[in-house]
């Protein structure tokens, strides 16, 4: 399947930034413009939303509530796992227990979920987040990972059906079949 982004989506911005987004208001701002500053100083300056992919995990479908008991576990086995190579170094505005480097930090779930970085609830809330998050940053590559350590089979197909048929088509993605 390949995912098409809306040509021109309601809401997208492209203010006077480092990378010519308007990326305030948008945790994910300062990382996002790093990308297009450092290309910028190797001679190659990026339009809106070019040369970055956003990276998400979701769970999505469920009440809030219940979506995140079942997805905490998972969450910590993915934040165990990932935490000694620093992956969460980059949370932003991060007050996290963390060393000079920033490995060894480890969020809870919540904290995941209120810094932007986990999508977690009914198919509305996590394409309201989605979408904000595509407007503020002008997103041509979104890569939602609808799976964790532990979800069963049936789960993860369960939120790819959900992804691709209920969250995508509310912020103006559409997916086609190609043959591969």
């Amino acid at each position: 399947m390949s995912a098409t982004p809306p040509s021109s989506p309601a809401g997208r911005t492209n203010g006077s930034g480092p990378s010519g987004t308007t990326t305030e208001g948008s945790p994910h701002g300062p990382q996002w413009d790093l990308v297009a500053e450092r290309a910028a100083a190797h001679g190659r300056e990026l339009a809106p939303g070019e040369g970055r992919a956003f990276h998400i995990n979701a769970i999505i479908g469920r009440p809030t509530a219940e979506a995140i008991a079942i997805g905490r576990d998972a969450h910590d086995e993915y934040v165990k796992f990932l935490s000694p190579y620093g992956r969460f170094k980059h949370y932003p505005g991060s007050g996290f227990p963390a060393n000079a480097e920033g490995f060894g930090c480890r969020p809870t779930i919540e904290e995941s979920i209120e810094l932007g970085s986990l999508a977690v609830g009914p198919v509305e809330q996590v394409a309201d987040l989605l979408g904000g998050i595509a407007d503020r940053l002008s997103l041509r590559h979104l890569m939602v990972f609808p799976d964790f350590p532990g979800f069963t089979r049936e789960q993860v197909d369960e939120q790819m059906r959900l992804l691709a048929t209920e969250v995508l088509p509310r912020i103006g993605v559409t997916l086609d079949r190609r043959s591969v």
